[in-house]
């Protein structure tokens, strides 16, 4: 064990002092932080642009139904020709010109004249003005009366039904459930399990590479037995990877911390504001029901299964990475035999993808999270939506189990595989190695 440890400690070291982790480890919060609050922040404090539009109404039938909103303004032109208007209506301060000649129906009817191209909301905007006087007026021509056409417009209009779903416990206690949360909660933790399973494992195999293609290897070996020298390798990188996590998760909060206390518009302005949405629609606030969604899931169970399926799925993952990088004396020769290590990980992101949202206790996913290879990624997505304790035990049990049993193969590969040189492995020498004595 202390030389598992002395290998540990110089993978760990060696590993974090280079200029290229402490870049990395800095930069990255950076950009995530840029990418994700970058964008509120400039719709926060971006003013918006009121667009001054001209409007010539030939029919006189739906200039009455435009009115000023805080994108647009509009200015009602009569008495003018159109092509007169179309050649001095820049110099008169608008921004665009609005000619209707007919039933907005037909595109001949209706142009929006303009230098510059409007934003898409403002083009929207109208579109869906003209296409309720429409339809107001199309609906008119059946009914005596435009006071019961509003009514019937505003009742269908706001007809909603939204059920709740309960999850009942064992104990007959229900609680509102939000299957949508939850899976986008579980999608979240795979792909984060993904990335680093993908990104820690290759890793492994360019360590080991490396260490070959330099004749390190078989100065290690005359001292150290190959199992230790891979489990320490395996476990030291595992350490630099969980590092940089915590790194980049301390850089990430006290950057938040800093950009919402300074820079970010007022929690209590923003719960105010949907309090008061919700009130003039007459629908439920939208900040209290995503808060309410998350408090249904089981926050400390999702965060300690992400901890231990990062862990197992890694293990398993790095020693088939080191088995295949001890055979191989160049990268491009193990790209054959990296392929079935990755299907896998393709295989599981298919399958949360694929079945995650349209049931994610299925058939597909049950069989998933129970896969070794695809579990700690599956599992996951299925977690927030409820997983039964037999389930979870044992697809931690195979998890567990097959790490043990690819550790005892890759380590007898890798005790051949290691000192091999100036030949190409295939699946077939994979197979002889492991079975030697």
């Amino acid at each position: 064990m202390s030389k598992i440890g002395l290998i540990i400690e110089r993978e760990y070291m060696t590993r974090v002092r280079k200029k290229s982790f402490i870049i990395i480890s800095l930069l990255m919060p950076i950009i995530m932080l840029a990418v994700t609050i970058l964008p509120t922040l400039i719709m926060a404090y971006s003013s918006v642009t009121t667009q001054k539009i001209a409007v010539l109404d030939e029919t006189k039938n739906y200039q009455s139904v435009l009115a000023n909103t805080e994108e647009i303004e509009f200015s009602l032109i009569s008495d003018e020709v159109e092509e007169s208007l179309r050649a001095t209506y820049q110099s008169r301060g608008f921004d665009a010109m609005l000619h209707i000649s007919g039933v907005p129906t037909d595109k001949s009817n209706i142009q929006l004249y303009s230098e510059k191209t409007l934003p898409i909301d403002v083009t929207r905007s109208i579109e869906y003005t003209l296409r309720d006087k429409v339809r107001h007026d199309m609906i008119e021509e059946f009914s005596a009366s435009s006071d019961g056409v509003d009514s019937l417009f505003n009742a269908v209009n706001n007809v909603r039904v939204d059920i709740a779903t309960m999850k009942q416990t064992t104990d007959g206690e229900a609680k509102e459930d939000n299957a949508a949360i939850g899976i986008v909660v579980g999608l979240v933790a795979a792909m984060l399990i993904y990335f680093i399973i993908l990104i820690s494992g290759s890793q492994v195999f360019t360590g080991i590479m490396e260490e070959k293609q330099n004749r390190i290897m078989e100065v290690l070996a005359s001292s150290v037995k190959p199992l230790d020298l891979m489990m320490g390798k395996i476990i030291g990188i595992a350490l630099v990877t969980l590092t940089q996590l915590a790194m980049w998760g301390v850089i990430m909060g006290i950057g938040s911390v800093v950009l919402s206390t300074n820079f970010m518009p007022d929690v209590s302005s923003i719960e105010s504001g949907a309090e008061q949405v919700a009130a003039a629609t007459g629908e439920s606030n939208p900040v209290a029901n995503v808060m309410g969604m998350l408090g249904t899931l089981n926050i400390p169970l999702l965060i300690s299964m992400f901890v231990i399926y990062c862990i197992g799925g890694y293990l398993l993952y790095a020693s088939l990475y080191a088995a295949i990088a001890a055979g191989c004396d160049q990268p491009s020769d193990a790209q054959q035999l990296q392929m079935p290590i990755i299907i896998p990980i393709i295989i599981a992101i298919v399958i949360v993808s694929s079945f995650g949202m349209k049931d994610p206790n299925g058939a597909a996913m049950f069989w998933g999270s129970m896969v070794p290879l695809t579990s700690p990624i599956v599992m996951l997505a299925r977690i927030p939506s409820g997983v039964e304790a037999w389930e979870l035990i044992l697809s931690l049990v195979l998890l567990v189990a097959s790490f043990l049993l690819t550790t005892w193969i890759a380590a007898k590969i890798y005790r051949v595989g290691i000192l091999m040189y100036g030949k190409k492995p295939t699946f077939k020498d994979l197979v002889k190695w492991a079975r030697m004595k």
